[in-house]
């Protein structure tokens, strides 16, 4: 059991210090986490060591997570820490790198690497159906057994038998009386691509980013296609909708509603599974040009190397499954540092940077 300290001061000056318990309950079985990997690599260069490979295979198993789980007020404590859960990672990474071109005054080589991890909530602490570790308790990250760690739950459509959304008398989608899973914040496989050019005292760099999958629950893109203000909405908005689903008795659903009415209702603002997109996207993530004068320039001088540079990053993206005209980055979330992924809420907007230096060395 631990105490807190309070200091409270009154309004003559004097200093009153108090002792309470505190809300967090100390588990004294608390063990260390254990960490159990099995780990195969190659790293090799071929073609007179123009080609170059670097593979690792893993297969990880974490027990007895620490994980804080939240205790009944009547209990004395608010909250305490417990290992509760196993999780399981299994991956491989993939680095390749080619010299296209090898000589005096001309380089070019090109690079790419590949991640893609899998990881199962093996177990969880016995009489824990789910832990929610991120977000809200009906909107969150949650590690489920049998599920990828961190699977978000929402509240959700309900649907019949088949998978096909249930429509109710007003033509809306008929909300689920519990949450369930929607979205799997992990991506699929991540991947980068660059390239280097020198010529001479020139050089060009340039590094492209692929992530696939991953989904994401966006306040930004599901608000603005709701109230309508994106292009994708800019039909004749006097034409009724019929919602894809079927209603109540298993008929194919035939109920007109305005078209106002469906984005308000149908596209996100009161079921969350409406906002989850998956979060597939490719940028250019970086370009840079730089310019090192001769040395023979330089030999009567008292500089050793005179180097100018252009860079940018961020130039350009393209979120393939979120409406075009939200220009929405799938790197903008919410959550910040921690364990929690696949949030955002009404977030600002990434920026393009552009950057100029001048190096100088003696």
């Amino acid at each position: 059991m631990s105490t807190s300290t309070r200091v409270f001061q009154t309004l003559g000056g004097a200093i009153l210090n108090t002792n309470s318990v505190d809300n967090q309950f100390g588990n004294p079985n608390l063990k260390p986490e254990i960490h159990q990997e099995l780990e195969f690599g190659v790293e090799a260069k071929f073609l007179k060591n123009r080609l170059g490979v670097d593979l690792s295979l893993y297969d990880k198993l974490s027990k007895d997570l620490i994980i804080g789980l939240q205790l009944d007020p009547s209990t004395g404590y608010n909250n305490t820490t417990i290992n509760a859960a196993s999780v399981s990672n299994k991956g491989i990474e993939l680095g390749v790198n080619y010299r296209i071109i090898s000589g005096k005054n001309l380089n070019w080589e090109i690079s790419a690497n590949y991640t893609r991890n899998l990881n199962i909530v093996e177990s969880l602490y016995p009489g824990i159906e789910q832990i929610a570790f991120a977000g809200f308790s009906n909107l969150g990250n949650f590690a489920i057994p049998g599920q990828p760690y961190g699977v978000i739950q929402t509240d959700r459509v309900l649907r019949d038998d088949n998978g096909n959304p249930i429509i109710n008398g007003q033509g809306f989608y008929q909300a689920a009386s519990t949450i369930g899973i929607t979205g799997n914040p992990n991506p699929d496989y991540l991947a980068n691509a660059g390239t280097t050019i020198t010529f001479k005292g020139l050089s060009f760099n340039m590094l492209w980013s692929y992530v696939k999958g991953g989904d994401i629950y966006s306040s930004t893109a599901s608000t603005l296609y709701a109230r309508g203000l994106l292009e994708d909405t800019g039909f004749d908005r006097f034409v009724p909708v019929i919602v894809e689903g079927v209603k109540a008795d298993g008929t194919p659903n035939d109920i007109q509603i305005t078209s106002t009415t469906h984005f308000w209702q149908n596209t996100g603002v009161f079921i969350s599974e409406n906002k989850i997109f998956d979060g597939t996207y490719l940028k250019l993530r970086e370009v840079s040009l730089s310019y090192d004068l001769p040395k023979k320039w330089l030999e009567k001088s008292p500089f050793g190397q005179i180097q100018f540079s252009l860079s940018g990053q961020n130039l350009w993206f393209r979120a393939f499954n979120f409406p075009r005209s939200a220009n929405f980055d799938p790197e903008v979330l919410s959550l910040g540092v921690g364990n929690g992924r696949g949030f955002e809420y009404l977030n600002v907007p990434t920026s393009k940077k552009y950057g100029a230096s001048l190096r100088v060395t003696f």
